[in-house]
């Protein structure tokens, strides 16, 4: 059993940000800092036009505070496993995050994409995970002495709930690492669709796909399975076999293990779980919040963090004109996460708790301040 402790979100004693401060001071989440760490502090901005991300504030404070303890912050963030996509490349992730307010100037810390350019700086990792033996890290964050996981808690379609979990479980990997996370095996050619048009040998950065009688041939001992092929073909004659929940979900919790085991645990969870959406930041188009806020949370323990966070979430009231009203889960005690998304979000902490990564049964301490 683990401590997870939060705060509530009303600011009738201090801001929520002086609130936040205190949190991490009294949960003790940080003190594996020591002067001179490098520390990354792991975040999701979100997408321009989207309006329900995690507020630049919330990093910035998290920043200073890191900071203060003699640590050497940056914040991080991986590309997308589509390199098509506005975030797709570190370049262009950047420029989605500047459009959103995260700024070294607005959070103090420099910006590092961890993956590279392509998402294709990983560092291996072998793991006893319920399916994979290994996979793969992004380098910046496991090269770094601390991770700061600050994650917006939200639904999602894939994991169930995007929190503690999913934020280092698929955010903190490469792009190979992902699509791992989301396709079986592959990529495999289906010639009678492909013109030979050589986009995918253009954007292998591994040189792995080479053109043999007008077709596009990969060498397995090159590729690394990270799919930038299957997402980049104009015609879709790479195809792959995408993965589906529950599936997904043991895979996510494969890889949150290979971080964990890559930073020896040295590890803070925090989240943020406000305006709670029934979708995940990856995309522009958001709905209203399906409960109301419920507070910052903090712990050393992934799974209890977000078990907590997942029960605070069932326990409230739906707010009428959201996905809960349009799914029936109003009431205090309705699975609002499981009807509105249709995925079991306990498998995922199951998984999670199964290949060690933490305890679903928490200690819960709310701070009166």
């Amino acid at each position: 059993m683990h401590d997870v402790f939060w705060v509530n979100y009303r600011a009738t004693s201090m801001d929520i940000l002086s609130k936040l401060e205190r949190l991490l001071e009294e949960s003790g989440v940080l003190e594996g800092i020591s002067s001179g760490d490098i520390v990354a502090v792991k975040i999701h901005p979100g997408l321009y036009g989207s309006v329900r991300y995690l507020r630049p504030a919330y990093v910035r404070k998290v920043v200073e505070i890191v900071k203060a303890r003699g640590g050497r912050p940056f914040v991080t963030e991986t590309v997308g496993h589509n390199p098509s996509s506005s975030r797709g490349t570190a370049e262009g992730y950047i420029r989605e995050m500047i459009a959103n307010g995260f700024t070294s100037e607005t959070l103090g810390a420099p910006i590092v994409i961890a993956d590279g350019l392509w998402g294709l700086d990983e560092v291996k990792v072998k793991i006893d995970g319920l399916r994979f033996k290994e996979t793969r890290v992004a380098s910046a964050i496991a090269h770094s002495d601390f991770l700061v996981s600050l994650a917006r808690v939200k639904a999602h379609g894939s994991a169930g709930l995007a929190a503690s979990i999913k934020n280092i479980g698929v955010g903190c990997v490469s792009r190979a690492g992902k699509s791992r996370i989301h396709f079986h095996s592959g990529p495999s050619l289906n010639v009678k669709l492909c013109d030979g048009c050589s986009l995918c040998i253009k954007y292998c950065k591994l040189n792995a796909i080479e053109l043999k009688n007008g077709k596009p041939m990969i060498d397995p001992a090159k590729c690394n399975r990270c799919f930038i092929c299957v997402n980049i073909c104009p015609r879709k004659a790479f195809t792959a076999e995408r993965t589906e929940p529950p599936e997904t979900q043991y895979r996510i919790a494969d890889s949150a293990l290979a971080v964990s085991k890559v930073l020896k645990g040295r590890i803070a969870y925090i989240n943020v779980a406000v305006e709670i959406t029934p979708q995940c930041d990856c995309g522009r188009r958001v709905d209203t919040p399906i409960v109301p806020d419920q507070g910052i949370f903090a712990s050393k323990d992934p799974v209890a963090i977000d078990r907590l966070v997942a029960d605070k979430i069932i326990a409230a009231p739906g707010i009428p004109g959201s996905a809960a009203e349009d799914t029936g889960a109003l009431e205090s005690g309705s699975d609002k996460i499981m009807k509105i998304r249709g995925t079991d979000w306990r498998v995922l902490l199951e998984a999670a708790e199964k290949v060690g990564l933490g305890s679903q049964k928490y200690r819960d301490i709310m701070l009166d301040i």
